[in-house]
């Protein structure tokens, strides 16, 4: 979910999907893949769950292999 995520940076794609480096909001570990709300609405809207705090979730298994 964007709205946990700074830093984001598109840094390429792979087949149709957008992919970004980021960081958690006050993490400095820095992290690779995609934005779940890019993904609600698309032939991926089934890797996106709604976690029970409220924030998207992506289920990455369901998504193609993001490096």
């Amino acid at each position: 979910d964007m709205r946990l995520k700074e830093n984001i940076e598109l840094t390429g794609k792979v087949e149709d999907l957008n992919v970004y480096t980021y960081n958690y909001i006050g993490d400095f570990a820095q992290y690779t893949g995609v934005m779940a709300q890019e993904l609600v609405g698309t032939k991926y809207n089934n890797a996106v769950d709604v976690h029970s705090n409220g924030y998207y979730q992506v289920d990455y298994s369901k998504l193609p292999t993001i490096k």
